[in-house]
């Protein structure tokens, strides 16, 4: 989501005509004397409870606005990564203050067992560390895999995939705008009102071309 603040009113106003002149809207949204603010608030609205079977109505040029100014995107896997190094630096840092015990004296015979037994607990520690990811790069156990899954799995519609990850429809229409700008296919059934992603198979989207 880029910043608002810096939002050419002009863009918006395009994007709210659109909208006006799609025939989905009643009553329209008047531009006329209301602040950017006031009119992104009334968009932002209208697209949030717009039914989700009705999606393929909505104008591109309405639907790009939307995902590009409005929708929150998620978390880079590289941004949560990053933060992650810094939590576990902190915390290393932390502990190498705290005086570290007295080392005992192990014999000679009881060296080599206990060397075995070091070297396994470091193997299951490793083992432990090492986190799963999809074919869409996002870790096992956050809320993207889990929204990734589902859609994967395509027997879900838009509230049943908000319901299940514990988010907002605004979240779940953000991730799929955000995959298929990554260039993944996400096909949306008319009847059964479902989602379905496959990895890689639809068109990488550049920045600021439709």
């Amino acid at each position: 989501m880029k910043d608002l603040a810096a939002l050419n009113v002009q863009v918006l106003k395009d994007a709210v005509k659109a909208l006006n002149d799609s025939g989905i809207i009643d009553p329209k949204i008047n531009v006329v004397g209301k602040s950017k603010e006031k009119l992104i608030e009334e968009f932002r609205s209208f697209i949030n409870a717009f039914p989700e079977d009705r999606d393929e109505e909505i104008p591109q040029i309405v639907a790009d606005f939307y995902n590009e100014y409005i929708a929150e995107e998620p978390v880079p896997e590289e941004e949560k990564t990053t933060m992650k190094k810094e939590k576990e630096s902190k915390k290393k840092k932390k502990e190498e203050k705290v005086p570290k015990p007295k080392e005992r004296v192990v014999p000679e015979e009881g060296k080599s067992k206990a060397r075995e037994k070091a070297d396994e607990k470091k193997q299951a520690a490793k083992e432990k560390k090492m986190v799963n990811t999809n074919d869409f790069g996002a870790r096992e156990g956050c809320q993207t895999f889990t929204i990734d899954a589902l859609l994967v799995n395509g027997k879900s519609t838009l509230k049943q995939l908000a319901d299940a990850a514990e988010t907002t429809l605004t979240r779940i229409r953000s991730h799929i705008a955000a995959r298929k700008a990554q260039g993944h296919l996400v096909e949306f059934s008319k009847e059964a009102k479902t989602y379905k992603m496959e990895a890689g198979k639809g068109e990488l989207k550049k920045k600021g071309k439709k």
